[in-house]
């Protein structure tokens, strides 16, 4: 896994660059692109899907790194197969402390911990993401906020067993409210495109139209093995399928490009709608 992550820095910047990364663990000097490839090379060597952005970076102290989000441990634990087999919850002072015990899908075993304060902290961070006063500092939480508490301890502990037990050291999104100067990283992730849906239709139509050229041939393939006992009556009802399919496909297409140009002329939906045939009548659109 670090080979491959290495592989990354040593393409522009030199050893000082691995040096930033393998001993500091510092992503800061990387270039945008190479952050994205460093990030999918990190979600590759866990077997995780980097489109679900199970990462995400984060300046702490100085240094960019990375953080596992809810998708990270939620795949690891499938993953790894980590279940929890003991939880125990104790209240500490002001602090409800809850440990946890768990074994993965090869007999390991670890024990992790997660603490959540039960009073109102000095200093929170407001909708805008700046940290302020609380006006409630000091005071025991009270109905929602004691109940939101009581679960993020044990989210908190479950989190950092299935990190620990997957041999991640990494920080867990849940730590990071207690963290005054942690401060995201806004990366331009990889994206899935969305398809065109002019090319979409043109790739529909020569697949339809391939599927006519197919046909064809097969058809007049098994007309002239039909001596060596070739199934011409199957070969047939084949023919016919994929034809009704292809026809059916293809309607749509044309369907879907008469609403689009439709709505650009303002006409409704309701314009749009086919009339009504009399039973036994249909529409055919002959494409062989």
């Amino acid at each position: 896994m670090e080979k491959k992550m290495n592989e990354v820095a040593k393409r522009d910047d030199g050893g000082q660059l691995i040096a930033d990364i393998v001993l500091n663990g510092d992503l800061s000097r990387l270039k945008p692109e190479q952050k994205v490839e460093y990030y999918n090379r990190f979600c590759e060597s866990l077997g995780l899907n980097p489109l679900t952005r199970p990462f995400q970076y984060i300046k702490l102290s100085g240094k960019e790194v990375l953080y596992a989000t809810k998708d990270a441990t939620e795949q690891l634990r499938k993953l790894n197969g980590v279940s929890i087999t003991d939880i125990k919850r104790d209240p500490v002072g002001d602090v409800c402390l809850v440990t946890v015990h768990g074994v993965d899908k090869t007999g390991r075993t670890d024990v992790a911990t997660g603490a959540v304060p039960m009073v109102y902290p000095e200093r929170y961070k407001d909708k805008s993401g700046n940290w302020v006063n609380h006006p409630r500092a000091g005071k025991s939480l009270t109905g929602d906020d004691l109940a939101n508490a009581l679960m993020k301890t044990e989210t908190k502990a479950k989190r950092r067993l299935t990190l620990s037990i997957c041999g991640l050291g990494i920080l867990d999104e849940t730590e990071l409210e207690t963290i005054p100067d942690a401060k995201p990283v806004k990366v331009a992730l990889a994206e899935r495109e969305i398809p065109d849906m002019d090319v979409a239709r043109q790739t529909l139509n020569k697949l339809i139209e391939g599927y006519r050229d197919v046909l064809s041939d097969a058809f007049i393939t098994a007309c002239e093995i039909d001596a060596d006992g070739a199934d011409i009556d199957k070969m047939r009802e084949i023919c016919v399928s994929v034809k009704e399919e292809g026809r059916k496909a293809r309607k749509e297409a044309e369907r879907e490009e008469a609403k689009d140009a439709a709505r650009e002329d303002g006409i409704t939906n309701d314009d749009l709608a086919e009339p009504e045939l009399p039973d036994g009548a249909e529409t055919e659109l002959d494409i062989f």
